[in-house]
C-alpha cells in the first residue's frame, strides 16, 4: 500500500513536470487549463509544506517553554514524567513524506532549485 501511494505521487510529479514543460511554447489561450491544473497542484503541496513547518517550529516552541518550568519543586513521579517528555521533545517532530523527506520550508528551496535547473536546461536545449 505504502509503495503505491510513493509511485502515485511520484506519477503525479512527473505529470506535473511534463505539463509545465509541454505548455511553455503555446499561447496562453490554449495552455491556461493546464496551467491552471499545476497551481492548484503547487497550491495543495505548498499547504502541506507549510503544515510540517508549522509541527517543527511548535515543537521547538513547547520544548523551550518546558525547558522554563520550575521543575525543581516537583514532587518524584512529576520530574520522572517531564524528563520522559523532554526526552521525547529533544528531536523537534517532523512531518515526514514516507521517510524520504523533511516537509518544511527547506524542501520548498530544493524543488525550486530543481524546477529552475529543469528550465534553464529546457532553455537551453530548445534555442
Amino acid at each position: 500500500m505504502k509503495f503505491r501511494i510513493i509511485f502515485s505521487t511520484i506519477l503525479g510529479c512527473i505529470v506535473c513536470g511534463c505539463l509545465i514543460i509541454a505548455t511553455m511554447p503555446l499561447p496562453l489561450s490554449k495552455s491556461l487549463p493546464y496551467q491552471g491544473l499545476i497551481l492548484c497542484y503547487i497550491a495543495f503541496q505548498l499547504v502541506l509544506i507549510e503544515l510540517g513547518q508549522t509541527i517543527q517550529t511548535q515543537s521547538e516552541v513547547v520544548y523551550d517553554n518546558i525547558l522554563q518550568l520550575n521543575w525543581y519543586r516537583w514532587n518524584r513521579v512529576n520530574r520522572k514524567t517531564l524528563l520522559m517528555f523532554m526526552k521525547i521533545l529533544q528531536k523537534p517532530m517532523k512531518m515526514r513524506f514516507y521517510g524520504l523527506l523533511n516537509m518544511n520550508r527547506e524542501l520548498i528551496l530544493k524543488i525550486f532549485k530543481g524546477v529552475y535547473s529543469v528550465v534553464n536546461l529546457y532553455k537551453a536545449t530548445t534555442v
